[in-house]
């Protein structure tokens, strides 16, 4: 939730998440805990989406000054 704008982009996220570890699972090489392996990926699908928020923020701040 730290990276979600709110609870329905905490679910997305989650989403995305569960849908790369269902693609990615034979990849899954067994160095670290599945548990830890899963939280890497939610880390950086939050990462995305914090960023993805942050150039849609800006772009609309941009459109607001040019105006």
């Amino acid at each position: 939730m730290r990276f979600a704008a709110n609870y329905e982009a905490a679910e997305e996220i989650i989403n995305d998440t569960m849908f790369v570890v269902w693609e990615k699972a034979s990849e899954f090489r067994g160095q670290s805990q599945v548990s830890t392996w899963i939280i890497g990926i939610a880390y950086r699908r939050a990462l995305k989406a914090f960023q993805h928020r942050e150039v849609r923020r800006r772009a609309e701040e941009h459109a607001v000054e040019v105006e």
